[in-house]
């Protein structure tokens, strides 16, 4: 038997990110069921943190004004959007999500699901939440310090670097 690890072994491990517990609701003194994935696949981790980054750039952009007491329950509606198979909004604007935010955090379904994830899963993402924060704010830092650099060449051509935005202007890096 060998020592050494194969990709084969990594998608048997990988196969817990299927798994997952039906959950039977009544809404509406109907019945679902509410396929619930309690592990979370890094990769879809990252989507999740990737869009509510875009929503909270949306809202910003859209004068969306966003309650400071909901942010961790913000984090858990994407967490229920990424790891159930309950169906969401396709809108893109800050405004409908938001919306459609409040309609499902005064749920007892919502309340009942947040229960059932496990505090790793949760704790991953907002490990990557973090961890994604602290790469902007290096990213930002590493861009304002080329800036200076750039002002303080002598350059020739200046205009040019004037005309991308490089020198003379702060060029927005977009909130992660």
């Amino acid at each position: 038997m060998s020592n050494q690890l194969s990709v084969s072994v990594l998608r048997e491990e990988n196969k817990i990110y299927d798994e997952y517990v039906e959950i039977p609701v009544i809404s509406q003194n109907k019945e679902y069921i509410i396929k619930l994935y309690p592990f979370f696949p890094p990769e879809k981790i990252k989507s999740l943190v990737i869009s509510l980054a875009e929503f909270f750039h949306n809202a910003e952009k859209e004068k969306v004004k966003l309650e400071a007491k909901f942010e961790d329950d913000l984090v858990m509606y994407y967490i229920v959007k990424y790891f159930t198979d309950i169906k969401f909004s396709k809108s893109k604007k800050a405004k409908s999500i938001y919306d459609e935010f409040k309609s499902v955090i005064n749920s007892k379904v919502y309340k009942e699901m947040v229960k059932l994830f496990p505090e790793q899963s949760i704790s991953e993402v907002y490990d990557q939440i973090f961890e994604t924060l602290d790469s902007s704010a290096l990213l930002k830092e590493k861009f304002k310090d080329v800036q200076k650099i750039f002002n303080e060449l002598p350059l020739q051509n200046r205009e040019a670097f004037e005309q991308l935005n490089l020198i003379g202007k702060q060029k927005q890096i977009p909130e992660v």
